[in-house]
């Protein structure tokens, strides 16, 4: 049992293929210590690698808990088990975020913090960007995890894994070529059998092929508990769900596919404050000016903006400080208008509107002589 401070960012490089940390040649020991990320940053590749649980560790046990860790990965894979902190875990993962290039081909349990989190894995507070690619035959694919799986034990007691307060902004898809054994494809879960809440998933999830799959913007099949989760994005597939949420049920009350009031009041009284940050459903905004003038940039909803983190829903207003407008253009990421409203009155001259689920560009085209 070894603990772990990492006072440093690491960077593997991109001609070594990472070994996951509890493997020794090709015996999977589980990490049963504790290690500290402290917000840094571990950047690794694996590729070619014929053994099971590939991730930043092999198999997180049952005491062993992986806190504050960012993860930039590249994974190819052709064996089972895959996931951006590990590839099963039987412990704690908390407050981790990982950028994931992660592809499997032909084999089952990939996600984009563990492959598969089992009936004692609880995984809370973690991000996911970037793509899971699941190829050929590849089955349960999922944002935070592949499978969560659940189980009876002595006296009648359920463990069950736990994904809790977790945000997933990745793109996950799969070829769903697989006939024999179901492909399960979700954002947050491919198969959910455990808990599963207070996430959010505003990627998009899509199945290119025909057959006999289920495919969900939460979880492709749940056969556990999914409540107070939002789902942003778009499912894509030959043929159209039970549901967009979750792929072997109809929708539930306490999931959502827009900002609510009540949902976001509700996770910050309960301590999710990732998951509210992510039903706010951030995106960036730019303002540029031509010509000459000048002018100042507010949220309405807030006391500062983040021009890369504004969430949607909140009013800009965009103040003309000096000159004289000729017009003023917003576009949204599908260069697509976004309406304007002008207020000129009693020396106040702005054009404002409702940040929308999407990125926005904002002109101001001014004359070129001061006004």
């Amino acid at each position: 049992e070894l603990n772990y401070y990492l006072n440093a960012d690491l960077d593997m490089g991109e001609n070594i293929s990472w070994l996951p940390l509890g493997r020794v040649s090709y015996t999977v020991t589980k990490y049963s210590g504790t290690f500290w990320g402290n917000g840094h940053t571990i950047r690794y590749r694996i590729w070619a690698l014929d053994e099971e649980n590939q991730g930043l560790f092999s198999t997180i046990a049952e005491n062993g808990k992986v806190y504050d860790v960012n993860v930039v990965c590249n994974i190819n894979s052709k064996r089972d088990y895959v996931g951006g902190i590990a590839g099963e875990n039987y412990g704690l993962i908390h407050n981790c975020s990982v950028m994931a290039t992660i592809v499997e081909e032909d084999n089952d349990y990939v996600g984009g913090i563990v492959g598969e989190n089992t009936v004692y894995g609880r995984v809370e507070g973690c991000y996911v960007e970037g793509t899971i690619t699941g190829l050929g035959s590849a089955t349960k694919i999922g944002g935070i995890a592949g499978k969560s799986n659940s189980k009876v034990g002595g006296g009648g007691i359920v463990y069950e894994g736990n994904i809790l307060n977790c945000w997933v902004s990745a793109n996950i898809s799969s070829d769903c070529n697989n006939f024999s054994n179901r492909p399960y494809v979700g954002g947050i879960c491919g198969e959910n059998k455990g808990n599963m809440q207070y996430c959010c998933m505003t990627g998009d999830v899509a199945c290119a092929s025909e057959g006999n799959y289920q495919v969900g913007g939460l979880a492709g099949f749940s056969g556990g508990s999914t409540q107070h989760c939002t789902f942003y994005g778009t499912v894509t597939t030959p043929s159209e769900p039970l549901s967009k949420y979750i792929g072997n049920s109809h929708a539930n009350a306490d999931w959502f596919d827009t900002f609510n009031q009540d949902e976001y009041d509700d996770a910050v009284s309960n301590g999710h404050s990732l998951y509210a940050y992510a039903i706010r459903n951030v995106f960036a905004l730019s303002v540029t000016t031509t010509g000459t003038g000048t002018v100042t940039v507010r949220d309405f909803n807030a006391e500062t903006i983040d021009y890369d983190k504004v969430p949607t829903g909140h009013w800009i207003y965009v103040n003309i400080t000096s000159g004289v407008v000729v017009g003023v253009i917003a576009k949204d990421a599908d260069d697509k208008d976004v309406e304007v409203i002008r207020y000129h009155q009693y020396g106040d001259n702005y054009y404002m509107f409702p940040m929308p689920r999407s990125n926005v560009s904002v002109t101001v085209n001014f004359t070129t002589q001061q006004g």
